[in-house]
């Protein structure tokens, strides 16, 4: 069962652990480098300047410029990877990278978590319904009360060289494919370290007891204890992981459909936590700020909807029952 603690591989070298974060940081450099360029290119050419004319008026509500709507609609449609690179590109203020962090953290890779939340027999189309009403009113709600971070990210490699639109394209290229070379190489960095890092905890069996150590949550946000597993590990290690074990689980009746949707809401808002907050570090994200409004969104929402849940099941008996007791004479 995917769900039996793990046994400890204390023995295992600190290469084994590295192995998977550098080969998925392999992976990444292609996008980060491909992403952050073309959006470099569109930029001196001013076609993102146009961009944000017109859709600044509307991304304003969220905080952001209407620049920002490339790699705010890359994460969405995309994943978090994709939106990276853009944002990279682009010379954002502590402020917009910690909005456009939290709005993505709650909302990436729409449609293939939809089709995953869809295999693990959880409605797909209410989670992503309420995953884009939560990310856009958080964005809207960090704009109003933050009134700070309005300076440029403290990141020497975001610093974007003075200058006008570039008049030959090789110069452009050049410089873009260095400054890309150099937001990999510092991604890439990130991504080894906390793979690595959530390598062990998994291999060592840490995860398991932590998820064990946090069964009276269970009792919190309305869910059996049964779904809190596989909920703290989609909070660490993704929605993949996660719904794996929603699904064997749902197959040998241990998880209720209830629980499922709520597991469900819970990983739509906050999984991997742990690499999603410290990768946006690297566009000059607040992670305290990240980290805070994301965990805090999903509890209030799978508790809202968990209470209302149990509620409707107390209501709906009763009314069933109604006709039956009003039998005539």
């Amino acid at each position: 069962m995917s769900s039996t603690p793990q046994k400890p591989e204390e023995k295992r070298s600190l290469f084994s652990y590295a192995r998977r974060g550098i080969r998925t940081a392999l992976e990444l450099v292609p996008i980060l480098l491909s992403t952050y360029l073309v959006v470099h290119v569109l930029k001196e050419y001013g076609v993102v300047q146009i961009l944000d004319r017109y859709l600044t008026p509307v991304l304003r509500l969220v905080g952001l410029r209407g620049e920002l709507s490339i790699p705010l609609l890359s994460g969405y449609l995309g994943n978090i990877y994709f939106a990276l690179g853009p944002a990279g590109a682009l010379q954002l203020t502590t402020k917009e990278a910690t909005i456009l962090a939290v709005m993505l953290g709650l909302c990436h890779s729409l449609i293939i978590e939809a089709a995953i939340l869809q295999k693990a027999g959880v409605s797909a189309l209410r989670v992503t319904a309420w995953r884009l009403v939560i990310s856009l009113g958080a964005g809207a709600l960090l704009n109003v009360i933050w009134s700070g971070g309005a300076v440029t990210s403290w990141l020497p490699e975001q610093a974007l060289l003075a200058g006008g639109p570039a008049v030959r394209l090789l110069p452009v290229l050049l410089m873009g494919i260095w400054k890309a070379f150099l937001f990999s190489l510092k991604i890439a960095a990130i991504v080894v370290t906390i793979v690595t890092l959530m390598e062990m905890a998994r291999g060592l069996g840490w995860i398991d007891r932590f998820a064990k150590a946090c069964r009276p949550i269970s009792g919190l946000l309305g869910i059996s204890e049964e779904a809190i597993v596989p909920l703290m590990i989609g909070l660490m290690f993704g929605l993949t992981f996660g719904a794996a074990i929603i699904i064997e689980e749902a197959r040998r009746g241990i998880i209720a459909r209830r629980d499922m949707f709520l597991v469900g809401i819970f990983l739509g808002l906050c999984h991997s936590v742990p690499e999603d907050t410290v990768i946006f570090i690297g566009i000059g994200a607040n992670p305290a700020i990240q980290l805070a409004l994301r965990l805090s969104l999903a509890f209030a929402l799978t508790f809202a909807l968990g209470r209302g849940a149990a509620l409707l099941a107390r209501v709906r008996p009763s009314k069933r029952k109604e006709p039956e007791t009003a039998s005539p004479n």
